[in-house]
């Protein structure tokens, strides 16, 4: 029992060792975003470090599609910023990914090594690919102590699809309208708006003096004749 219990043991130690040589000997590992953007679009592509065992400089030479793609810049960082990369100028083809550590210690860093913008050119068509691929001399990637770091690149791409619309931009949904919608001539007034009336002059209850009222003409033409009979007769009889 004791004789099987150290054969396991053995074993697992074993394991242990060559786990740990095979993850020294991945050296430098950095794979390549694959994106997808329209004709006339700009996109950004990553530089991803996955695995890294030490490394004191780099030299990447990166090649793409250049009749789908136009370089525009590249940003580095913000991981392995020790090694002190040199800029990039814009339409490069290819470009170089070059940088070195300032001090004497290996840079172990994992992550977004670098980030390059391509606009798509506006002729690319819906379902082109671009590739980007990186070819490098073993001999320009090394550690701290002048030893070459065995470095894999995965290969990235671009695809080009269908440009998407944003609602938002859509002149037919706006709630703006059209110029030359003209307003309608048949619009009735709202039923909230009174109509406007002219008011008709208020008549005078007032009768002017010396202006009789008819209802009070005839009584007044009898009261004269009942007079004017009376001296009459009156004078008649004197004589």
């Amino acid at each position: 029992m004791k004789k099987i219990l150290a054969i396991a043991l053995s074993a697992l130690l074993l394991l242990s060792v060559c786990a740990m040589s095979a993850s020294a000997d991945a050296g430098l590992v950095i794979s390549i975003d694959n994106a997808k953007a329209a004709a006339g679009e700009t996109v950004e592509v990553a530089f991803n470090v996955d695995s890294n065992s030490g490394v004191w400089a780099v030299s990447l030479d990166v090649a793409y599609d250049d009749s789908i793609l136009t370089l525009e810049s590249v940003k580095f960082g913000p991981n392995l910023s020790d090694l002190g990369f040199l800029g990039v100028e814009a339409g490069a083809q290819p470009f170089t990914l070059n940088g070195a550590a300032a001090g004497f210690d290996n840079c172990t860093d994992t992550g977004v090594m670098a980030t390059a913008t391509f606009t798509v050119a506006d002729t690319a068509k819906v379902g082109d690919k671009a590739d980007i691929t990186v070819t490098f001399n073993e001999n320009n990637q090394i550690d701290a102590d002048a030893n070459n770091v065995a470095t894999t690149v995965n290969a990235g791409s671009v695809e080009v699809v269908e440009k998407t619309v944003d609602p938002s931009e859509d002149p037919i949904s706006s709630d703006e309208p059209s110029q030359n919608e003209e307003p309608s001539q048949n619009e009735e007034p709202s039923q909230d708006t009174a109509p406007t009336t002219t008011a008709a002059p208020a008549t005078d209850a007032t009768t002017t003096a010396g202006s009789p009222a008819t209802g009070s003409a005839l009584p007044i033409a009898a009261i004269v004749l009942a007079a004017g009979s009376a001296a009459v007769l009156t004078f008649a009889r004197k004589k």
